[in-house]
């Protein structure tokens, strides 16, 4: 029982993320993820000290909330001209990282927060914090624990990210691949733009304690590019098919980190990333065939 709730958390986080991912490689933004993983520290840290509890929902807001505003940051930044945007990525999510390191550390008697939960997650613990149903409801059901937070809280994120994806999904197809004729048909680019950054941000946040902010990235990242590598047809195909093999990386990374008694998260992280190489691998082989 718990192996399969640690695989369905694990395949929500990663088909959430993979999900996202597609949109911002057609745009050519996926290290904006790295930048909003980087800058929510601060915001959870502040949000701690003002509600005293890390499983809020102010948490999770203020911690989206400054994802939101590192990336409106950059993208204002970088529309000034003065600086290219990778230039105002380089500065913006470090200072904000910083600010989120340096007030855990110096409150670090009143955080519950470890660095390195924060960093590289630990999917394995997620089981233990267990979600249950209020007396009376359980009483008439039968039964009270309905599993574990993490599962909930991640299917409410995947529930809310392809919910909204799909009510905008021409407009952020449009703006993904021509901003200038999204304009021109009366499409707002950059409310889109920042829509999007939002669920990011909110499925970052969701993922903090089960993969970490670092790996993260790499579902973000590398199952959309190792299906953007197998077709470019069409955006859908790519989110599809980039949902599937961030599947496949949950099941195989679960399988042979748990035999190898490795870190499960970065296990899959891992297989995911094997995943991608053997692809582009295979698909210079068959082009250097033709």
């Amino acid at each position: 029982m718990i192996d399969i709730e640690i695989l369905l958390i694990a395949s929500l986080v990663a088909v959430t993320c993979s999900f996202l991912g597609s949109f911002l490689l057609v745009r050519k933004e996926v290290l904006i993820a790295d930048s909003i993983s980087h800058a929510v520290l601060p915001g959870i840290a502040v949000a701690f000290l003002l509600t005293g509890q890390r499983t809020t929902l102010f948490v999770v807001v203020g911690a989206a909330l400054a994802g939101v505003i590192a990336v409106v940051g950059i993208d204002l930044i970088s529309r000034a001209r003065m600086i290219k945007k990778d230039t105002s990525m380089g500065v913006i999510y470090p200072f904000f990282f910083a600010i989120g390191v340096l007030l855990v550390t110096y409150y670090a008697s009143r955080i519950d927060l470890d660095l390195n939960c924060v960093l590289f997650g630990e999917i394995l613990f997620t089981v233990l914090d267990r979600t249950y149903l209020p007396p009376t409801l359980a009483a008439y059901l039968g039964f009270t624990d309905i599993g574990p937070r993490a599962l909930w809280i991640m299917l409410a994120v995947f529930t809310t990210v392809v919910t909204v994806v799909l009510l905008i999904y021409k407009e952020i197809k449009i703006t993904s691949f021509d901003p200038s004729f999204s304009r021109v048909v009366g499409i707002n680019p950059y409310l889109l733009y920042y829509i999007l950054v939002t669920l990011v941000s909110l499925s970052i946040v969701a993922a903090f304690e089960i993969v970490g902010a670092i790996l993260v990235l790499s579902f973000i990242a590398t199952p959309p590019a190792t299906a953007y590598l197998i077709t470019k047809r069409s955006l859908a195909a790519v989110v599809v098919i980039g949902s599937l093999i961030s599947l496949v990386a949950v099941v195989i990374g679960y399988w042979w980190g748990s035999f190898l008694d490795l870190p499960i998260a970065a296990a899959m992280a891992t297989t995911s990333g094997v995943i991608f190489a053997a692809v582009l691998f295979g698909k210079k082989v068959v082009e250097s065939l033709k």
